[in-house]
């Protein structure tokens, strides 16, 4: 039976190389979620009842998509009986 190949390097130094290629992988998982945030609510805010849908529905994890919220600031606001997401107001300069 072949395992595969012979790995060179501390248990460390062999973990250090996979955690860091998540961490790359997870930033731009996050990166990309943001981005579609940025086109989505781009026009205006959107129901937040059906961000889920969308975000899934164009391949985003919905936990993914909640973290990228937070990090661009999108702001949940209600409007009578409903909740939307808009992008952060920025200040007049």
């Amino acid at each position: 039976m072949t395992w595969g190949n012979i790995l060179e390097g501390t248990a460390q130094e062999l973990l250090a190389e996979v955690e860091i290629t998540d961490s790359e992988a997870s930033a731009s998982k996050r990166q990309a979620a943001q981005d579609w945030l940025e086109r989505v609510l781009g026009n205006g805010p959107l129901p937040s009842r059906n961000m889920r849908t969308m975000a899934e529905g164009d391949g985003h994890k919905w936990a993914t998509v909640k973290r990228a919220k937070d990090q661009l600031g999108v702001e949940s606001l209600q409007v009578g009986d409903a909740w939307y997401w808009r992008l952060a107001q920025m200040p007049n300069q």
